[in-house]
């Protein structure tokens, strides 16, 4: 199963985490400092925010709401 997170912060790392523990293979998309972290600690970073919709069976989004973030998932 894939996971992807989409937001890298306290909470998103936390279940990133806790999808590794349990053998998802964890896909991480967030601001670009933050998805160096990720890269760094081992989780898949895509090409861009679409592929990370494309490529996982699970979303999980972790975004604090505001302007930026109020429509960044579109159905």
């Amino acid at each position: 199963m894939t996971t992807a997170v989409l937001g890298a912060g306290a909470w998103g790392t936390a279940l990133a985490n806790l999808a590794a523990r349990k053998g998802d293979r964890v896909l991480v998309w967030a601001r670009e400092a933050s998805r160096e972290t990720a890269a760094a600690d081992g989780y898949a970073v895509p090409a861009s925010r679409v592929d990370l919709f494309v490529q996982s069976d699970s979303l999980r989004v972790h975004l604090r709401l505001n302007r930026q973030t109020q429509a960044i998932v579109k159905l």
